[in-house]
């Protein structure tokens, strides 16, 4: 999977995505993502835990799984 991009909401400045850059270090809105990767039921980790079974359609690319014992 491709990483996801960031774009400013206010300046358009483009941004690779980083799950520590929320605004736009230029302007300070907010970015929103683009080029999100599309959700499909197939992709369901029905074996894994908590939201974490969507991980497929996270637009991020993640190495470590963090929980605090949500319900699902």
């Amino acid at each position: 999977m491709t990483a996801a991009r960031l774009e400013c909401s206010g300046c358009g400045r483009a941004f690779t995505a980083d799950p520590a850059l929320w605004r736009c270090p230029d302007c300070a809105s907010p970015l929103e993502f683009i080029d999100c990767p599309v959700f499909a039921d197939g992709l369901i980790d029905r074996s894994a835990p908590g939201l974490w079974r969507y991980r497929a359609s996270f637009p991020l690319e993640l190495t470590a799984q963090v929980s605090l014992s949500e319900p699902m």
